[in-house]
Protein backbone atom coordinates (compact mmCIF):
# COMPACT_ATOMS: atom_id res chain seq x y z
CA UNK A 1 0.00 0.00 0.00
CA UNK A 2 1.65 3.37 -0.91
CA UNK A 3 2.33 5.37 2.07
CA UNK A 4 0.91 9.09 2.42
CA UNK A 5 2.04 11.95 4.32
CA UNK A 6 1.61 11.66 7.87
CA UNK A 7 1.00 14.17 10.85
CA UNK A 8 2.57 14.18 14.32
CA UNK A 9 0.91 11.75 15.42
CA UNK A 10 1.30 9.35 12.48
CA UNK A 11 -2.35 9.42 10.68
CA UNK A 12 -2.31 9.56 6.82
CA UNK A 13 -3.41 13.20 6.33
CA UNK A 14 -5.77 12.95 3.55
CA UNK A 15 -8.02 16.03 1.84
CA UNK A 16 -11.16 13.53 1.14
CA UNK A 17 -14.26 12.96 2.66
CA UNK A 18 -15.14 9.31 4.68
CA UNK A 19 -16.88 7.87 2.07
CA UNK A 20 -19.26 4.55 3.48
CA UNK A 21 -21.07 1.46 2.34
CA UNK A 22 -23.15 -0.47 3.86
CA UNK A 23 -22.82 -3.95 3.82
CA UNK A 24 -23.80 -7.14 4.86
CA UNK A 25 -21.68 -11.02 4.43
CA UNK A 26 -22.31 -14.33 5.16
CA UNK A 27 -20.01 -16.54 6.52
CA UNK A 28 -20.09 -19.64 4.62
CA UNK A 29 -17.59 -21.80 6.68
CA UNK A 30 -17.66 -24.84 8.48
CA UNK A 31 -16.72 -23.28 12.12
CA UNK A 32 -17.36 -20.11 13.68
CA UNK A 33 -15.98 -16.66 11.85
CA UNK A 34 -15.09 -13.46 12.97
CA UNK A 35 -15.33 -11.18 10.05
CA UNK A 36 -12.63 -8.05 11.39
CA UNK A 37 -9.83 -10.95 11.93
CA UNK A 38 -10.89 -12.63 8.35
CA UNK A 39 -11.17 -10.20 5.91
CA UNK A 40 -8.91 -7.07 5.23
CA UNK A 41 -10.78 -3.95 3.49
CA UNK A 42 -8.94 -1.74 1.78
CA UNK A 43 -9.88 1.40 -0.78
CA UNK A 44 -8.21 1.93 -4.01
CA UNK A 45 -8.93 5.42 -5.54
CA UNK A 46 -8.87 5.82 -9.49
CA UNK A 47 -5.32 7.01 -9.20
CA UNK A 48 -5.21 3.21 -8.17
CA UNK A 49 -3.27 4.32 -4.42
CA UNK A 50 -4.60 2.19 -2.04
CA UNK A 51 -6.21 3.60 1.67
CA UNK A 52 -6.54 1.39 4.84
CA UNK A 53 -10.07 0.96 5.78
CA UNK A 54 -10.80 3.06 8.94
CA UNK A 55 -12.37 6.06 9.82
CA UNK A 56 -11.93 7.87 13.02
CA UNK A 57 -15.00 6.98 14.43
CA UNK A 58 -16.16 3.08 14.50
CA UNK A 59 -19.41 2.71 16.21
CA UNK A 60 -21.20 -0.66 16.75
CA UNK A 61 -22.44 -0.55 13.34
CA UNK A 62 -19.24 -1.17 11.60
CA UNK A 63 -18.93 -4.03 10.55
CA UNK A 64 -15.74 -4.65 11.59
CA UNK A 65 -17.73 -4.77 15.35
CA UNK A 66 -19.22 -7.89 14.40
CA UNK A 67 -18.97 -10.99 16.82
CA UNK A 68 -18.31 -14.35 15.95
CA UNK A 69 -20.60 -15.49 12.88
CA UNK A 70 -21.61 -19.53 13.07
CA UNK A 71 -22.14 -21.14 9.90
CA UNK A 72 -24.58 -19.11 7.19
CA UNK A 73 -24.94 -16.56 9.62
CA UNK A 74 -25.31 -13.06 8.36
CA UNK A 75 -23.52 -10.03 9.74
CA UNK A 76 -24.14 -6.44 8.55
CA UNK A 77 -22.92 -2.92 9.47
CA UNK A 78 -20.96 -0.63 6.86
CA UNK A 79 -17.03 0.29 6.59
CA UNK A 80 -15.45 3.72 5.22
CA UNK A 81 -12.13 4.79 4.34
CA UNK A 82 -10.78 8.52 3.73
CA UNK A 83 -10.03 9.00 0.39
CA UNK A 84 -9.07 12.20 -1.66
CA UNK A 85 -11.86 13.38 -3.25
CA UNK A 86 -10.79 13.09 -7.00
CA UNK A 87 -10.04 9.69 -6.16
CA UNK A 88 -13.66 8.47 -5.23
CA UNK A 89 -15.92 8.69 -8.30
CA UNK A 90 -14.74 4.86 -9.91
CA UNK A 91 -12.74 3.77 -7.07
CA UNK A 92 -13.35 0.48 -5.92
CA UNK A 93 -13.12 -1.82 -2.55
CA UNK A 94 -11.02 -4.19 -1.99
CA UNK A 95 -11.79 -6.88 0.05
CA UNK A 96 -9.17 -9.97 0.81
CA UNK A 97 -8.70 -12.82 3.33
CA UNK A 98 -6.39 -12.36 6.17
CA UNK A 99 -5.03 -15.52 6.13
CA UNK A 100 -4.61 -17.12 1.99
CA UNK A 101 -1.94 -18.54 0.17
CA UNK A 102 -4.35 -18.13 -3.16
CA UNK A 103 -3.94 -13.83 -2.27
CA UNK A 104 -7.26 -14.21 -3.88
CA UNK A 105 -8.99 -10.05 -4.25
CA UNK A 106 -12.09 -8.95 -4.70
CA UNK A 107 -12.96 -5.50 -5.69
CA UNK A 108 -16.52 -3.91 -5.16
CA UNK A 109 -16.90 -0.88 -7.09
CA UNK A 110 -17.96 2.21 -5.05
CA UNK A 111 -20.90 3.82 -6.05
Amino acid sequence: MKNHATNSLGTAVISGPPVRSDSAATYRGEDVGTFWLDINIAAQGTGTDTFVSGCDAVSQDHIMASTDTPSDGVISGYWCSEIPSDQIEGGNWILEETISYEFTRYFVAIL
